[in-house]
């Protein structure tokens, strides 16, 4: 960050902040601006070398080391619920709305492995995911499509 100046180039109101922006981007033409258009990505494509870096970031979130960080950062006076209880009202919501609930069954994931040319079938997505060491929010989007 040594190699960047930050300067205030003028106060908007949020009604007009993006007009605001593509006034400067305009008239600066910024070159580490990768978007032309204020408030808007659309068009841009990630290089292979970003998207490889995106993933790994998504893996690196998931690892056992962060997930036990941040459940130790989410217990006991750190965890917002500390010392409350539910209502006997809202309990009697939860209730009401767990017995109305309807859990149909799904089938597995099946996942097929084309280098072993083999298909391996996981209860849930987030099963399969932690079992191929592989992004959760990737496989949802991937079997949508």
């Amino acid at each position: 960050m040594a190699n960047f100046t930050l300067f205030i180039l003028e106060y908007s109101v949020k009604e007009s902040l993006l007009e605001c922006e593509q006034k400067w981007i305009n008239l600066i033409k910024p070159d580490y601006n990768l978007y032309p258009t204020a408030g808007n990505c659309k068009g841009y494509k990630h290089t292979e070398e970003t998207i490889i870096k995106l993933k790994n970031l998504a893996k690196e979130k998931k690892s056992k080391e962060v997930k036990e960080a941040m459940s130790l950062n989410r217990k006991g006076e750190n965890n917002s619920f500390f010392n409350k209880k539910h209502s006997n009202e809202a309990l009697n919501l939860i209730k009401e709305a767990a017995l109305k609930r309807i859990n149909p069954s799904k089938p597995g994931l099946r996942i097929k492995d084309i280098e072993k040319d083999s298909i391996s079938i996981y209860n849930s997505i987030r099963q399969a995911a932690d079992s191929i060491n592989y992004d959760i929010k990737t496989l949802i989007r991937r079997e949508k499509s």
